[in-house]
């Protein structure tokens, strides 16, 4: 099930082009919900950085609440990828995506904002330039009573599952980025060193992750993108 709905286009009042995004509808008439809509609007507002979605305004039309949010000539990673929109099958092509990734996700940290919902489908990404936008945000629906986190559990950290008050919720992004950096190099080639940064950064164990996107990049960048040599 989905946090919000998924993101349509429109216009906003100057005729510009923008993502629309509304709130579950199953959700819709909670309080704790609306709340927790309304929060991601604070926070994203205050957010500006080249690799995440803009927010631009909320507002309110014929059908209720939305958030008009920056529009881009992109398609979901996961969706990309499955119509051969773009080619994975070098290391370099995954780097860029991931590096792009990674930045976002520190800028967001550097804030004070975990992001929760780290996967392929919300990641938006462009046919040739390979530029990267990450969208949709979950920190405001796992911290609203009740909860209203709906986690995928390929991409999600497993305290989230078993965790009541998750103590470290950058590491629950950081597990994120390792799963979708598997994803990613599964496509051209998991060479010996990308696999063991992958494994500290998906360690059951949040403590012994890397406890820092800087770190995770470190390594990245350290490791052999091949085994020969």
């Amino acid at each position: 099930m989905k946090i919000t709905e998924p993101l349509t286009i429109g216009t906003y009042k100057d005729k510009q082009k923008i993502y629309i995004k509304r709130p579950c509808k199953e959700f819709a008439a909670i309080e704790a919900y609306r709340r927790a809509f309304a929060e991601e609007w604070e926070t994203g507002k205050q957010c500006t950085h080249p690799n995440l979605l803009r927010y631009l305004a909320m507002d309110k039309d014929d059908k209720g609440e939305y958030i008009a949010m920056e529009y881009v000539a992109a398609l979901p990673l996961h969706r990309a990828v499955v119509e051969e929109s773009i080619n994975l099958h070098t290391e370099s092509q995954a780097r860029k995506i991931m590096m792009q990734l990674l930045d976002a996700v520190e800028y967001l940290h550097s804030k004070g904002i975990s992001h929760l919902n780290i996967r392929p489908e919300n990641i938006l990404i462009t046919r040739r330039a390979l530029d990267v936008k990450l969208a949709h945000p979950a920190g405001s629906y796992l911290n609203c009573e009740p909860s209203f986190f709906l986690i995928k559990e390929k991409y999600s950290a497993p305290e989230l599952f078993h965790q009541e008050e998750i103590q470290l919720p950058t590491a629950c992004d950081i597990y994120s980025l390792g799963k979708v950096m598997e994803f990613l190099f599964s496509f051209s080639h998991l060479s010996i060193g990308i696999q063991q940064v992958i494994r500290r950064a998906t360690d059951k164990c949040p403590e012994k992750r890397y406890a820092t996107v800087g770190q995770l990049r470190k390594a990245l960048k350290q490791s052999r993108y091949t085994d020969w040599g």
